[in-house]
């Protein structure tokens, strides 16, 4: 059945490890936010960021399985298309923030947004087929 769909297999893979990089990214944030103690755009950030990089792994040798040869080259595209949603995941999570009381639905809510952006930028630029 996988291979008769392998889009619906790769939104399905994809979907497993952006959940996985939401769970990263919820219990980092939390974990800075209230035992570390730094600011919720620190915060924010950093978690961010953590969750984005262990993604990138899952990404490269599960969801989209990127050739060694070309894993720096991809890599470099994909830090753009993380950075650009590092700042979306901020911008987002303070808009949410200013209509939630609880920083955890905000950063839940931005993280949710994230996925959606960051599997059609990879999806269409990161990862699309080489020649």
């Amino acid at each position: 059945m996988m291979y008769r769909f392998p889009v619906c297999f790769e939104i399905g893979k994809y979907l497993l490890v952006g959940g996985l990089g939401f769970l990263i990214d919820l219990v980092v944030f939390i974990f800075l936010l209230e035992v570390v103690d730094v600011g919720f755009l620190i915060a924010k950030s950093l978690s961010f960021l953590h969750a984005s990089f262990i993604t990138w792994i899952l990404h490269t040798k599960h969801t989209f399985q990127v050739p060694r040869l070309l894993k720096t080259k991809v890599y470099l595209g994909y830090l753009c298309v993380v950075g650009f949603g590092a700042f979306l995941n901020v911008v987002f999570a303070s808009v949410f923030m200013s209509y939630l009381s609880e920083p955890s639905y905000s950063a839940a809510l931005s993280s949710i947004c994230l996925i959606i952006y960051n599997y059609y930028m990879s999806k269409r630029f990161v990862f699309r087929e080489r020649l």
